[in-house]
C-alpha cells in the first residue's frame, strides 16, 4: 500500500497532529517499508512554559528528535 500526500489529522487525547506522507509504502502486515512521513504539532502540545526564580517566564519548543529546547520569545 502506498500513501502520498496529506495532511492527515491524527487526534489524540493530548491534542492533534498533522501527518504528511511522501511515498510511504506499507507491507501487508502494516509495517512501513519505504518512503517518509512527517508530523507537525498543530496544537502546540510540545511548547513548554518555564517560570524562573527571579519571576520571569519563558516559552520553549521541544524538538522531539534532538531533545533541544528552543526559546519562542
Amino acid at each position: 500500500m502506498l500513501f502520498d500526500g496529506g495532511p492527515v489529522v491524527i487526534a489524540t487525547p493530548q491534542g492533534n497532529f498533522d501527518m504528511t506522507f511522501d511515498g510511504l509504502t506499507v507491507d501487508n502486515d502494516g509495517r512501513p517499508r519505504d518512503g517518509a512521513a512527517s508530523a507537525a504539532d498543530t496544537d502546540d502540545n510540545f511548547d513548554l512554559d518555564a517560570d524562573f526564580d527571579d519571576g520571569s517566564t519563558e516559552s520553549f519548543a521541544l524538538n522531539l528528535v534532538t531533545g533541544a529546547l528552543t526559546p519562542l520569545g
